[in-house]
């Protein structure tokens, strides 16, 4: 099973909230049900904006058993790494896509992506759907 590295910005981030309280408590029974829930999330990546998230208690324990983790991003950042991938790669992405990308670079600096390991970033949209 691969590592999954789940990624979230930081103005809506319940299942890193969660993740995080669950880990700092030792991952206790039933630790995939408590999560918190944003009403009204004020976040501009409105494909992500999920204050309630209902897949958690089955992402969550994925995530464990691929022995994984949950990333926050900070969305004020975001914009810029979309700069980096069209100056780079002369390719537009959309918010949720550059959630993942920043996630990404946020794994290398806080060194969760090890040494040898292949990478898969999910980026199931484009840029096209905003222009």
């Amino acid at each position: 099973m691969p590592r999954m590295l789940l990624v979230q910005q930081d103005l809506c981030d319940p299942m890193v909230q969660a993740w995080e309280k669950a880990e700092k408590e030792g991952f206790p029974e039933n630790f995939e049900q408590n999560y918190p829930v944003i009403e009204n999330p004020q976040t501009a990546v409105f494909i992500l904006s999920a204050g309630n998230p209902g897949m958690y208690p089955l992402v969550a324990r994925i995530v464990k058993k691929s022995k994984g983790d949950f990333i926050r991003v900070k969305e004020a950042e975001l914009p810029e790494f979309a700069r980096i991938v069209q100056q780079e790669k002369d390719l537009s992405i959309g918010p949720a896509a550059t959630v993942c990308f920043a996630g990404f670079y946020q794994a290398l600096k806080e060194n969760k992506i090890k040494e040898n390991e292949t990478i898969v970033i999910n980026i199931g949209e484009s840029g096209k759907r905003y222009g």
